[in-house]
């Protein structure tokens, strides 16, 4: 369900109300020539749609009774409102669905319309789109049973489908380093139906959601760096002697994300993400991660492939390759030494008892040295 908030622009006549707002929507799935659409207008505020006072009707069954003479027409009247309550009931159903996602009444909503295949051409069609009153649909009056007259107004809808262009670049603010490496891990991600994800940055969402300005942002102040804050000046060891590292290691640690673009409709009155996580994502677990939730998580049965294969992860923050990433300095101008300390959390190894009695070790001259 998508929404847009009109507003009324001109009033051309007693029963002619111009309402007019252009927004776009997208979808998670793939298109496919027999979609339809259907519209509702609607109120705020569960109570604000109240039904009219409906007229006396009469109970198909004494319609029946009244008509057994004809016979050929009770099996017709049957028919019709069997039909008409399965239509009434599955156009219904939507309108709940609609009304219990946004807390609104829904005063008139559209049958399904199916897309003219002109749309899929690349063309802009223009529909007439009739909206029925929600007291009035699907409802008969009258001892014969007679349907009840529809109250409706027309909205007119312009439709046109854009394809996808897989050549449209995502990436004219990112640096070459932001992109995805060919070392990059390759996880075993699919959804409940088997579908593979396609590999992403979090640049790449980021320019599609249209942050531009923070990536101009981290181009000007950090890509762009004389010192290379994102290159070699963060690789290379800083100019000491000595390095002790201290660190916890094996708590379940964040290192991706799965994202779905949600169905979403984009318009210049609204604000919202075209990407969520996806719940609904998988992974066989014996390649040593997890997905909770979206979030793709390495654990202590990870595999460090740049530290030898090691069964290890992260602090609960911070990842096991960038924690480790110290040992990468050891040379002979810098001697590096390290002390990870077993399923000490990021914030919580500060109150450890076990690192302050190391820290205290290493920095303190034990009595025997003296």
């Amino acid at each position: 369900t998508v929404r847009s908030f009109f507003h009324k622009i001109s009033d051309v006549g007693e029963d002619v109300v111009v309402f007019k707002d252009k927004f776009s929507f997208a979808t998670e799935t793939k298109p496919y020539y027999n979609e339809t659409l259907q519209f509702m207008l609607q109120e705020s505020g569960l109570a604000s749609a109240k039904r009219d006072a409906q007229d006396w009707q009469c109970n198909p069954i004494i319609y029946c009774l009244c008509c057994l003479c004809i016979p050929c027409m009770v099996v017709y009247k049957v028919l019709e409102t069997f039909t008409f309550t399965l239509s009434r009931g599955a156009t219904l159903a939507v309108d709940a669905i609609a009304r219990s996602a946004g807390s609104s009444a829904t005063l008139a909503f559209s049958e399904e319309i199916k897309i003219p295949k002109s749309v899929w051409n690349g063309k802009s069609v223009t529909i007439k789109v009739p909206i029925y009153h929600t007291d009035d649909y699907g409802q008969y009056q009258g001892c014969c049973m007679a349907e009840k007259t529809n109250r409706e107004a027309h909205l007119y809808v312009e439709l046109k489908w854009n394809t996808f262009n897989p050549t449209k670049s995502f990436r004219k603010l990112c640096s070459p380093m932001c992109r995805p490496s060919e070392s990059a891990i390759q996880l075993p991600i699919t959804n409940k139906k088997g579908e593979e994800y396609q590999e992403f940055s979090g640049y790449d969402i980021a320019e599609r959601e249209g942050l531009n300005d923070w990536l101009r942002f981290i181009k000007t102040h950090y890509d762009d760096d004389k010192h290379r804050p994102r290159n070699y000046s963060s690789r290379d060891p800083p100019p000491v002697k000595r390095i002790h590292a201290m660190y916890g290691i094996n708590v379940p640690t964040e290192i991706g994300c799965v994202y779905s673009r949600q169905d979403t409709c984009a318009s210049e009155k609204m604000l919202q993400s075209r990407y969520v996580p996806d719940k609904k994502a998988i992974i066989d677990e014996s390649c040593g991660y997890i997905v909770e939730d979206g979030v793709i998580m390495e654990t202590p049965k990870t595999k460090q492939d740049l530290f030898g294969g090691i069964e290890k992860c992260g602090d609960g923050t911070v990842p096991y390759w960038s924690l480790a990433h110290v040992k990468t300095w050891d040379n002979e101008d810098c001697k590096v030494t390290v002390e990870e300390f077993e399923g000490a959390g990021h914030r919580p190894i500060l109150g450890d008892a076990h690192f302050h009695e190391a820290l205290l070790d290493y920095v303190c001259v034990k009595n025997e040295d003296v």
